[in-house]
């Protein structure tokens, strides 16, 4: 617990210690870690040149098709749903301050770039697999009905606000090996840096 007298007593004690030290305590940096240095400035330099796969050629099928746009409302699904428990509301323009955001309607109702920005990385992951020569398809092994999670929110002053309710759903209750975890936390960062170049 933080006591005011014992804190009074120890900063001076602590700023007296700090100036006493001699230079030879401080961090020095070496002539390796100088050389280091330039050479990641040089590396970053250079720039990026991604080498993906081209996927132009390759076409999903109808079922790929449905796959991507469920997985697409899914993932707005939980980014309303994060968003509404922080505190934000429907609002014609994006407002920080206010915290209104216009994509806070069903998935349907968003504008066909908003829909496009969810689904093309989605629609591209799946073709890479499908040009990797991977191939996915639906079973109905291990289907367990997923819990939606409760939503607590409180009512908007504008009537013409949208009343929605995220379908977020409840993934607590499911369970991946590491080497499962370790490639969904690779796909969520690429897709994201994706999202974040668009």
């Amino acid at each position: 617990a933080y006591d005011p007298e014992l804190f009074g007593k120890a900063l001076p004690c602590l700023t007296a210690i700090g100036s006493a030290l001699s230079p030879d305590y401080a961090y020095s940096i070496t002539q390796q870690d100088h050389l280091n240095h330039e050479q990641e400035k040089v590396e970053m330099s250079r720039g990026y040149e991604p080498n993906s796969a081209d996927t132009s050629n390759v076409v999903l099928s109808p079922a790929l098709e449905d796959f991507v746009k469920a997985y697409a409302e899914s993932v707005h699904d939980q980014w309303s749903y994060a968003k509404i428990e922080q505190g934000w509301i429907y609002g014609e323009q994006i407002n920080d301050k206010y915290r209104q955001h216009s994509n806070l309607k069903p998935y349907k109702l968003l504008d066909r770039m908003d829909i496009a920005k969810l689904e093309d990385p989605i629609r591209e992951a799946l073709k890479s697999i499908e040009k990797l020569h991977f191939h996915l398809e639906k079973t109905d092994a291990g289907i367990t009905r997923i819990a939606t999670k409760p939503l607590q929110r409180k009512k908007q002053k504008d009537k013409n606000a949208p009343d929605y309710i995220p379908k977020a759903l409840d993934f607590n209750s499911v369970t991946m090996n590491r080497d499962m975890q370790v490639a969904t936390f690779r796909n969520i960062k690429a897709l994201e840096q994706l999202y974040i170049l668009q």
